[in-house]
């Protein structure tokens, strides 16, 4: 799918020409009819509580759980730190990530190592996938009307870690650009424990596909994520001009009737 010639303007200047270019489809991949109301981008709420996400990615970057009365100072190791999530920054890690970035999402900066170090850890693993599961059958279900077991799901949610001054990492694109499945809906879940997302640290999409109406999400707190058609909705992020790290998870979804399970990659 191609954007429009007037959607162009909606775009950041620095992304004005650097769409991702689809790989190439697999002519045996089935057509799939996916309803409007499943394409809707929508604000949702879950319990921090029973959906615990920050924490679990606290534990995963070998932090000390958060603490609110906490004074951050600027340095302080990464597994010293007691700030917020969206303070990690500040951190010596932090520092580095910014002066050093990683030059793919693939090599991964020392938030994402430490990510993927946390997922070989088998008792980390199943503590995680426990609580995806548990929302998918309970959030995601109950937000587009289906039954509780009958969602397919990703079995690693994309985490994503957007610090200050960082140049965005890869191109304005949509998920089919990377051949996902047609059905495949996104549950998108900034978990800061002090703030919700705004502006330049949060991601840009259009509301509809082609549309070009790109606006950045917007959430006033943590227990607030954005669901929305990332399968053909283009999406992208800018540098992050703010004083805000944004970390979020995207949890992937696709209802069991419109899911191909031939479906091919490339």
């Amino acid at each position: 799918m191609s954007l429009k010639p007037e959607a162009l303007k909606y775009l950041a200047p620095e992304f004005e020409g650097r769409f991702k270019k689809p790989v190439a489809e697999v002519a045996e991949n089935p057509s799939v009819e996916v309803p409007q109301a499943l394409k809707l981008q929508k604000l949702f709420n879950f319990d921090v509580e029973e959906y615990p996400f920050a924490d679990l990615i606290r534990e995963a970057f070998l932090m000390k759980p958060y603490n609110p009365s906490y004074r951050v100072d600027e340095g302080t190791p990464l597994d010293e730190f007691e700030g917020s999530l969206s303070k990690i920054h500040l951190t010596a890690e932090g520092r580095r990530s910014i002066e050093n970035p990683p030059r793919s999402k693939k090599q991964g900066d020392a938030f994402r190592k430490r990510w993927q170090a946390a997922l070989n850890r088998k008792n980390f693993e199943a503590r995680i996938k426990k609580v995806i599961r548990s929302f998918v059958q309970q959030v995601a279900a109950g937000e587009l009307g289906v039954p509780t077991s009958a969602l397919i799901y990703q079995a690693e949610p994309s985490l994503r870690v957007n610090l200050p001054q960082a140049k965005p990492v890869g191109l304005c694109h949509t998920d089919s650009d990377y051949n996902h499945q047609p059905g495949e809906i996104n549950f998108w879940i900034p978990v800061m424990e002090d703030c919700g997302v705004f502006d330049s640290n949060s991601l840009l999409s259009e509301s509809s596909p082609g549309v070009g109406d790109f606006t950045s999400f917007r959430t006033s707190k943590y227990g607030e994520g954005v669901r929305f058609y990332g399968n053909k909705c283009r999406h992208y992020t800018v540098k992050n001009e703010t004083e805000v790290t944004r970390v979020s998870i995207d949890i992937r979804v696709v209802p069991d009737t419109l899911f191909v399970p031939e479906w091919k990659n490339a």
